[in-house]
């Protein structure tokens, strides 16, 4: 702050204006003079000190100029009970009006304030403008962008769906996949299993009554978004031929009988499906005739629930009964097996192969043995425990080292590799006895998949335990655990190999299980839950397309070895 300006000793009060400047307009006041009042309609205008001590006494508003008084004004010996009527305002309101006794640093206060002094006294005032300090304005707020839409899955229908049979499947074309997102669609049949799919339709492959949702996939198979619930009731084989039982007792009368596993028999046609009587599976159909009558071949048909035909292959002729010789006339009893029971629920299946970039690798392996799994430089989860062992000596509960390679399943040598075979480095001395557990997640198998590798070999010994990349894990609560949004990488497996080779031991070898001396388990640890996977497609938890056996499986079509062909 500048050093107040000193001013002359305010004058005793009176009402002269003779200091003062009259103006009869306010038009530059604030330009010309430091402070001013009305007067007589009038400004009475000049420096601040003036102004005050012609208004002593007085009930006057005076301006004080913002632009002339620029620092602090000392009034010397000023009459304070005379100038507590005065009303003081700035000539521009983003000033306000700061007043003292003590000088700029002191305490301010009011004119008005100033009534309770003695009618004599008197001392410095101190009087200046000031701009309140701005308070910063809060800034504004960042818009908040606009949220990107959540990629929702299309899906067209062409054909029926619903509770009726139809002996012609369904063509659901999906879309939704984002431009530029390496993402997929598969089908979710019967709530338990994942088909990937290659392109952007599918068409269910199985008959029978089942349920699919399809549904869209990330990079790393996580569900994006799902469509609802279809149930399908498919059935396009035909019935079970036509069996015929003509009456030995009774002329013209003819029995008929036909099955349908799927969608049963419902109606007969004796005149080429021209009309059609109701007719009940597995049952017999009773005709009979009023005279002789010959039914060509074709003539007599029958039909499922879906709408599948099946024509009678033989012809039937029916004739009068001659009781006297026994005998009759006619056509003979036909073909057709019958029979009642339904087939057993079977999966949809699907050929489809992710073919998104995630992640993916270049097929690079470290040539030493490794304890977890690197590929193209990158470290995955996998690893290799030593369970359990027959010798006492032997290192378990410790990570074991195994060796990577390429291969082509199928054997074919020259072809691009699909496989990944791991090997276990055989520790010494572990006995007849002992087992060794793979370690990895759901993330390992998937950026071998969007790397072009379909198949991981894990082999212990002379046994391989094999599965598709593309998923190999079922079941009503894996199913659950997915459309709840839990992410693939966060289902931890535990694949575990337990050898016996002691020449008495027998293992119970099944449709996928082909190995003498080993026996495979398969554990999953999710969402603070563990899980033994069954081979059971009724469990809720399942593994599918996982085989054990021998090295040399390695040579066959994936899926198709079998003990035959050791």
């Amino acid at each position: 702050t500048s050093e107040p300006e000193q001013v002359d000793e305010t004058p005793a009060a009176d009402d002269s204006l003779k200091d003062l400047k009259l103006e009869e307009s306010s038009d530059r006041l604030d330009e010309n003079y430091e402070a001013w009042f009305k007067h007589d309609g009038k400004y009475a205008c000049g420096k601040l000190a003036d102004v005050l001590n012609a208004a002593l006494g007085k009930d006057v508003e005076i301006t004080l100029s913002a632009k002339k008084i620029t620092d602090v004004r000392r009034i010397e010996k000023a009459a304070l009970k005379q100038l507590s009527g005065i009303t003081l305002k700035p000539s521009d309101d983003t000033f306000e009006i700061k007043i003292s006794l003590e000088g700029p640093e002191g305490q301010t206060i009011e004119l008005k304030d100033l009534s309770g002094r003695q009618d004599d006294e008197r001392a410095d005032l101190y009087i200046w403008l000031s701009k309140p300090e701005e308070t910063p304005s809060e800034p504004e707020p960042e818009p908040e962008p606009e949220p990107t839409p959540a990629p929702v899955l299309s899906v067209a229908v062409e054909g029926k769906t619903g509770a009726e049979w139809s002996n012609e499947a369904p063509v659901f074309t999906l879309s939704g996949i984002p431009e530029g997102k390496a993402w997929s669609y598969a089908a979710v049949i019967y709530d338990e299993r994942f088909v990937p799919l290659s392109d952007d339709t599918y068409t269910p492959e199985e008959e029978g009554v089942y349920t699919v949702r399809l549904v869209m996939l990330d990079e790393l198979g996580d569900i994006v978004s799902a469509s609802e619930k279809y149930t399908l009731w498919l059935d396009w084989t035909e019935p079970d031929g036509v069996s015929v039982r003509l009456d030995t007792e009774t002329s013209y009368v003819v029995y008929l009988e036909s099955s349908d596993a799927i969608s049963g028999v419902e109606a007969i046609s004796l005149d080429g499906g021209a009309t059609w009587d109701a007719m009940t599976d597995g049952e017999e159909y009773r005709y009979a005739g009023s005279g002789p009558r010959t039914f060509a071949v074709g003539e007599i048909q029958v039909r499922d629930a879906a709408g599948n035909i099946c024509p009678c292959e033989q012809e039937v002729e029916l004739n009068k009964i001659e009781k006297e010789n026994g005998g009759y006339y006619g056509g003979g009893g036909g073909g057709g097996s019958s029979g009642t029971g339904k087939p057993a629920k079977t999966h949809a299946s699907g050929d489809g192969e992710d073919t998104g970039e995630y992640d993916a690798l270049s097929l690079e392996l470290p040539e030493e043995p490794m304890r977890q799994l690197t590929v193209d430089g990158e470290t995955m989860a996998l690893t290799l425990v030593l369970e359990s062992a027959q010798e006492a000596n032997a290192p378990v509960g410790q990570q074991r080292l195994f060796s990577a390679e390429w291969a082509r399943w199928g054997g074919a040598d020259d072809a691009e590799p699909d496989t990944l075979v791991l090997s276990a480095e055989l520790d010494d001395n572990l006995g007849d006895s002992f087992t060794y557990a793979w370690h990895f997640n759901g993330e390992v198998y998937r950026m071998l998949s969007n790397s072009g590798i379909k198949y991981v070999a894990l082999k212990v010994g002379d046994d391989i335990a094999a599965f598709p990349t593309e998923g190999f894990t079922g079941g009503t609560k894996y199913t659950e655990l997915k459309m709840l949004g839990v992410s693939t990488r966060r289902f931890d497996y535990t694949l575990t190999m337990k050898v016996n080779l002691d020449p008495a031991h027998v293992t119970a070898m099944t449709d996928s299980d082909f190995s003498r001396n080993c026996d495979l388990s398969i554990r999953t640890e999710v969402e603070n839950m563990s899980y033994e996977l069954s081979s059971s497609p009724q469990s809720i938890m399942y593994f599918y397309d996982v085989y054990l056996g021998p090295g040399d499986m390695l040579n066959q079509p994936f899926g198709q070895y079998q003990i035959e062909a050791q």
